[in-house]
């Protein structure tokens, strides 16, 4: 078994985790997760099969969701959740939409290809699948039973996964603390990956 275990969140794929893998690899054996064919509520269930006591586990926005889950469970190393969904973010899900649509529309044109290839790979039903699991989650009386030493990972300009939910998550679990990333949005480890497995890695070590 792998010493990290990645896991991407929705309509994304391992090619997500790209531009901070080398420098992961220099010190852990990394195990890039596609989560594509699972549905999201047996997700945790699935992931579960690739964690022991001694796995590190980094899980980004859906992904972050059902790692989650399974720790709440079971014991890990440690926990690394990047922008997690499971928490109500308290809008109407007219405005979920235009926060994914507003999401779409700022990333950088070099991750804009990956993520149009990743969101035909898993097909309109399973996003809206997705979506609709994320959104309805509440983990808020799970999060106490997390017990592994858990880093909270943000960009500072996350919209769809709004920030103000950072402190929140770190809060509710026992032993994490919270590190927010600047100069970028929802997926932290494509816009500022030098910051990323900085923080990273400075927790792991």
């Amino acid at each position: 078994m792998a010493d990290i275990v990645c896991v991407h969140g929705l309509a994304g794929s391992p090619r997500w985790w790209r531009p901070v893998l080398a420098q992961l690899e220099e010190r852990y054996e990394v195990e890039l997760l596609d989560m594509r064919d699972v549905p999201p509520a047996e997700g945790a269930e699935w992931l579960a099969e690739h964690m022991g006591p001694e796995t590190t586990v980094i899980a980004h926005s859906l992904g972050g969701l059902l790692a989650a889950q399974v720790a709440a469970r079971r014991p890990l190393r440690k926990l690394v959740l990047v922008a997690p969904a499971g928490l109500p973010t308290g809008r109407h899900p007219v405005l979920e939409s235009l926060a994914l649509a507003g999401t779409v529309f700022s990333v950088r044109p070099l991750f804009m290809l990956t993520l149009a290839l990743d969101a035909l790979r898993w097909g309109p039903l399973a996003i809206i699948r997705g979506s609709r699991y994320a959104i309805s989650a509440d983990l808020r009386h799970d999060l106490q039973h997390i017990t592994a030493p858990t880093l909270v990972v943000w960009g500072e300009g996350d919209r769809l996964v709004p920030t103000r939910l950072a402190q929140t998550w770190t809060d509710s679990i026992p032993n994490a603390r919270l590190e927010l990333i600047p100069g970028c949005a929802h997926v932290p480890m494509v816009e500022n990956p030098t910051a990323f497995v900085r923080a990273v890695l400075d927790f792991l070590e």
